[in-house]
This record gives C-alpha cells, structure tokens and sequence, in this order.
C-alpha cells in the first residue's frame, strides 16, 4: 500500500491524497483520491493466462514472453545498407558511478547503513560548460533492506530533495486501512491482453 498526500498549490485550495493497494493474495490492484467518490479495483487474469502483455485503463504489467517466431522476426529484419553507418556520434558515455559506503547509525530509533553514489556527467555532454555531479544518498534499515529511512538526492539540475520517514508503526495494521472508504463507488476493471485492445 502507498499512500500520497499533495499538498494544495493555494491557500484556497485542498490537499489530495493518492492511494494504491497490490494485493498479490487475489491478484488485486485498487486505487482511489480522495477528491472523488470512486475506486478503482484492476484484477489480474487468472494465473495460467500470465503470459505476454496484459493492461487495463491507466494500468499494465508484463508476465513475460513467449517463446519468440524467430522465421517472423527475419522478415522484419531490415537490410543493413539502410542503416545508421556513423552510430558513433550518437553514443553517450555513462561512467560508472562512485560509490562510498557510509557506515551504520541511528535514524528515528532505527538502525541504518548508508551508501552514497556520486554521478558525474562530463562537461560537453549535454551542453553543459562543466561537468554536472549528481549525489545520491541512501540510508536503508538494517533489519528491513527494502526500507530507505533517508534518501538525499542533489544534482545541479533538479536542487536537493530529502525524504526521511518519520513514523514506523510495526503492528499488524488494521486490515480495513487496505480498502477504499464504504462510501465510495466501486468500478471493477479485468486486465486483457495487450493486443486485443
């Protein structure tokens, strides 16, 4: 479950909130804003009919491909005469990254270790008069490796931006959190394939 409130652009203005809830138990995906009286409820197809492309209004995932047709693939191959002969000018150079290793320490009564990557974009790259550093700094908990307590982003094109979590409640939820509000209309939505569309 994720859960986004926008703040209001104006003081006149209200704050919106996002919600989006994966159920893999049913194969469920639901979503709805608080600004409007509905939810949205995407369910997978069945499980034997995972394959390929599937989407559904606003929604798409990929199960994977079959097994490809390698005799329509050489029809569309086309003739190398016809190509792009001087590629090399359109390639970009990615250096790899820096990466520093942080330590441990404590945020919000949680321990974390943290790792910093250091992006450097080579002056002339994109136009730019000197080289464009971009820091990226995360601090992930040590006994839940999927939750970055701290991240701290900072490059010169975007400004810094720090998201830090302030609550961490590790009780069984209240399962009724997981559905949108009784009051809301329900609009079922089933995935088909994406060629059918």
């Amino acid at each position: 479950m994720t859960s986004i409130t926008w703040l209001p652009i104006s003081l006149s203005g209200s704050s919106v909130t996002n919600v989006n809830v994966e159920n893999p138990q049913n194969g469920t995906y639901i979503s709805w804003t608080s600004d409007k009286n509905r939810a949205t409820v995407v369910t997978e197809p069945p499980m034997e009919q995972r394959i390929g492309c599937w989407t559904a209004p606003g929604f798409g995932t990929s199960y994977g491909s079959v097994k490809p047709n390698t005799s329509a693939l050489k029809e569309i191959t086309p003739d190398k005469s016809s190509c792009v002969q001087n590629v090399s000018q359109l390639v970009l150079t990615h250096p790899t990254p820096g990466k520093e290793d942080l330590g441990i320490t404590t945020i919000q009564g949680i321990q974390v270790h943290g790792t910093r990557y250091t992006h450097t974009i080579p002056a002339g790259q994109f136009g730019n008069d000197r080289p464009l550093v971009h820091v990226e700094e995360r601090w992930t908990a040590i006994d839940i490796p999927s939750l970055n307590v701290r991240e701290i982003l900072d490059d010169p094109q975007n400004g810094k931006e720090i998201r830090e979590l302030v609550k961490l409640d590790r009780n069984e939820p209240d399962p009724a959190i997981f559905q949108p509000p009784t009051n809301y209309e329900i609009v079922p939505v089933a995935m088909v394939p994406c060629s059918s569309r």
